[in-house]
């Protein structure tokens, strides 16, 4: 290399305080610069006439990033693009859950004489799910003229109208939850319970029933089908 692309180069390092090279200028650049261009160059003010054209190509180069040098002589990087994190869309949230607790003692009596059916009408419909957790049942197994005591019952049936279920006959085809182990505590009986049932419509009330294997209705006994107190109780989750 020749004294004229020293002298030229060392011009720009110390201008812009950064390595040129960095923008692929550099000695050999330079000096090819000068070795195509003699005669354009071949004069007094040759150096001077090589930095201008330089300068040009430089500035051309850095003209948006002029704000981006920084003082240690690099440049900075550009900054990362954030990128957008998906959305996840549910169907259905935990928080749109809400309780649904039912008591047979607040039941229209004279339009339902039974506990084991009656309608409830409901100030918020369901749309999407019923998800079963408990039904408790007064025990009836001392009433003479109850079910329980005048036959030997394997289960029963919890039917609230809107069951889609495989069976061996209708009744357990339309049944929302098969009721059979249980828990005695005091007077009631308490079955634990997790099932779920989706929905095919929107429901603004809710028909319970409970049925025998026959398909036939559960009599709590005489006594219990006028009693004013909880006969029947159902904790439920629906959305």
């Amino acid at each position: 290399m020749d004294k004229k692309t020293d002298l030229v180069f060392e011009y720009f390092e110390k201008k812009y305080g950064f390595d040129i090279q960095k923008l692929g200028i550099d000695k050999y650049h330079i000096h090819h610069i000068f070795q195509n261009n003699h005669k354009y160059f071949n004069n007094k003010n040759s150096i001077k006439m090589l930095i201008l054209h330089i300068e040009k190509m430089i500035d051309s180069q850095i003209k948006d990033n002029k704000k981006k040098i920084i003082s240690n002589g690099f440049l900075e990087k550009e900054p990362k693009k954030e990128i957008p994190k998906p959305k996840i869309v549910e169907e259905f949230k935990e928080k749109d859950k809400r309780l649904l607790l039912i008591d047979s003692k607040d039941r229209d009596f004279l339009k339902y004489k039974f506990p084991s059916y009656f309608i409830f009408n409901l100030k918020k419909p369901i749309k999407k799910e019923i998800y079963i957790t408990e039904v408790i049942f007064r025990n009836t197994s001392n009433e003479k003229d109850s079910s329980d005591n005048m036959e030997n019952l394997p289960y029963l049936i919890l039917d609230f109208g809107i069951g889609n279920q495989s069976g061996s006959n209708n009744f357990l085809k339309s049944a929302s939850a098969i009721l059979t182990n249980y828990e005695t505590r005091g007077d009631y009986r308490y079955y634990k319970l997790d099932t779920k049932i989706f929905l095919d419509s929107t429901l603004s009330k809710l028909e319970i029933k409970i049925r025998k294997p026959d398909g036939n209705v559960y009599n709590f006994g005489s006594l219990n089908n006028d009693y004013m107190n909880t006969v029947c109780f159902l904790n439920l989750q629906v959305i």
